[in-house]
This record gives C-alpha cells, structure tokens and sequence, in this order.
C-alpha cells in the first residue's frame, strides 16, 4: 500500500484534458511519488492511502511545453539584480539598486566568485531617460567595479570601465562579425553598450561554477514548475552535446524537473536519439543578426547551414528579430527544396518581430 504523502495524491470530480488524439476528457489523475501514473474516469477503486483532492469541477490541463527558453540564463537572471521596467523606472534608480547590491556582501554578484556583479532586464524605452545606461553610470554606482548590465532582449549589454577593460574593450577594439560596440562620437573611446556580444563576453568572464550553476538551474526548475511548464527547449545558437549531458545529470539528480528539448548548432554534432538518457536534441539553431546595418551572416553562408540541416532531415531554428533577417530567412528556406519538403521538416523562424506584411 503506498504510503500518504503529498506526492501519491487522487484528483477527482474534474474534468481532464488528456490530449490523447480522441480528444478523451477524464474525471481524474491518479499521482504516485510525485508523478502522474494514469488519468482516471469515474470512481475508480486505486485502493488506500492517498491523500484526494475535490476539483470541484475545475479544469486540469496537461503540462506546458515552452518552445524556446533559455533556462540557465533563466536561474542566472533570477538571482541578478533586477533591473527590468517592473522593478526600475529611469537609470537613477538603475544605478541605486547596482549600488545597493555592491554594497551587500553578503548578496550573490552574478556568474562566479570573479566579483562581477550582474544585473538585468532594462529597457531603454521604458525609462524616464530613454537612453541606453552606459559604463559612467555603471561606474558611478560602482565604482571600480566589474558590472554588467544585461538588456532585457538578451542581445544588448551595458558595461563598468572596469568590466571594458577586464575583457579587452578599448577604443581601438573590432567587434566580431555581427556585432557593435557603441562609441563616444567625439572620442571615438567605447560607451559600454555592446550589442551581439553575448558569446563573446562569455569567453572573456569568469564562468560559473558547478555549484553557481546547479543553483541557476534549480532556480529556474521551480519557476517553471511553479506556472505549470513541464517541457522546455533550450534555444541557445551556441548548444553543444555537452549541454545536453549537462541537463540529463541535472535531471538526474533532481535538480532541473522539466522534460529537456536542446536545439544545437549547426557545427555540433547531432547525438542518437537513446544516447543522453532524459535529453532530447531539437532543431538546429542559426541566427541572423542585423547589428550597425549590416545582416550576418551573409545569404549564401545561411543557405549552406540550413541546407546540411534540412538534406539530414533536422528542423531548422532561424533567429530573426529586424525585417531584413526575416525577408532573409524566408528566402533561405525557399532556396533549399519546395514548400512541401520544408514543411515537412518544420522549419520556423524565431521572433520574427518585425514581419513584412
């Protein structure tokens, strides 16, 4: 006889979407250590031992699958200093709260035990300035201090001059391909806005630490939980195999709960389906950035990733956020087979904010 707990649970007098391909609706979720075991129709004899819960004709819906997150930097967010448009409303209040967090101690800095201090989240159109904060602000509210302040697109970031010169930024530094580093129009010298520069600032810092990094995802785990998500899919370009290993130990240990989807990219190597216990490998993941007024990466290149994908038979990702990488990605996806092959396959374009009509 099961034991009662919490997690061996009878949900009953509802109404259950199963989503079973019959479009089936049960009166209730028989759940055993923690996990649903099988929907149930009417009173049904599961035997003794299980705490019940009367829905009351309430609705239960299956899990949430979320098709394009990126979890770790999720858990590395959440415990970032908040700068988003519900927490500040102008830079002042930007560099009071950076300010603040330099001051505790006692409060995790970001990433490592490297003395960054990370904060995230702002929007320039939401504050009472509506500029980008640049490297005097961030000084101004650390100063000497390693700080990087994250955009809320998660393609901008804002750095201290101590955090430009951690990493190599100067007036005489070339950003990658794709990439812009904003500068001062008298002085030429770099304001500490970059913008595409995600991965390469990834390079150049300190990374986290296993345990850093177990906290991150134990911290996104139970944000995705909490709002009934219970498959996500990792959409970072530059996924390797190694971060699916990644999920399935964490996955393993109890430390991230949702189901793992990985989308990887186009250089990595596609696993067999059985070969990362708990992990599955998702579309293949290529983005087009339109940074300084040019696209990257150029036509005939994105037509080359995404026909290996495609003639493997793999889904292809697209990044896509400005008009001109829209147009640019539908365009590479009519050069590499007919429409039916393509949509076969399921290729799709992520964001596409700005879609021509």
């Amino acid at each position: 006889m099961s034991k009662h707990t919490s997690r061996n649970t009878i949900l009953f007098n509802g109404n259950v979407i199963t989503l079973d391909g019959r479009d089936a609706v049960a009166t209730g979720v028989l759940i055993e250590d923690g996990r649903i075991k099988r929907v149930l129709s009417g009173h049904e004899d599961v035997g003794r031992g299980y705490r019940t819960v009367d829905l009351e004709s309430a609705t239960v819906f299956p899990g949430f699958i979320d098709a394009h997150t990126h979890p770790l930097a999720l858990g590395a967010a959440l415990r970032a200093v908040d700068c988003s448009p519900m927490a500040v409303k102008s830079i002042t209040q930007i560099v009071g709260r950076i300010a603040e967090a330099a001051a505790d101690s006692s409060e995790p800095l970001g990433e490592s035990s490297g003395g960054w201090i990370r904060a995230r989240g702002y929007d320039e159109l939401l504050l009472a300035e509506r500029r980008h904060p640049n490297a005097a602000d961030l000084d101004r509210a650390a100063p000497g201090r390693m700080v990087r302040l994250s955009h809320g697109s998660g393609h901008g970031d804002v750095l201290s001059s101590a955090a430009l010169d951690a990493v190599g930024i100067g007036r005489d530094s070339a950003p990658p391909p794709g990439a812009t580093i904003e500068r001062d129009p008298t002085t030429g010298e770099p304001t500490g806005l970059l913008f595409e520069m995600g991965g390469w600032l990834r390079k150049r810092t300190p990374q986290p630490s296993s345990d850093v990094l177990n906290d991150y995802a134990e911290t996104a785990s139970s944000a995705f939980i909490a709002a009934g998500v219970t498959s996500v899919t990792d959409a970072g370009r530059d996924n390797t195999v190694d971060r699916m290993h990644l999920y399935s130990a964490m996955n393993a240990e109890g430390r991230f709960l949702p189901h793992p989807i990985v989308m990887l990219s186009p250089d990595g190597v596609y696993p067999s389906p059985e070969s990362v216990p708990g992990v599955r490998a998702g579309a293949t993941k290529i983005a087009i950035t339109f940074s300084g007024g040019e696209v990257h990466p150029e036509f005939e290149a994105l037509v080359e990733m995404i026909s290996l994908a495609h003639r493997a038979d793999r889904q292809v990702a697209v990044h896509a956020v400005e008009i001109e990488a829209v147009v640019m990605a539908t365009e590479a996806f009519a050069a590499v087979g007919d429409r039916s092959q393509v949509a076969k396959r399921r290729h799709r374009i992520e964001h596409a904010s700005e879609c021509p009509l």
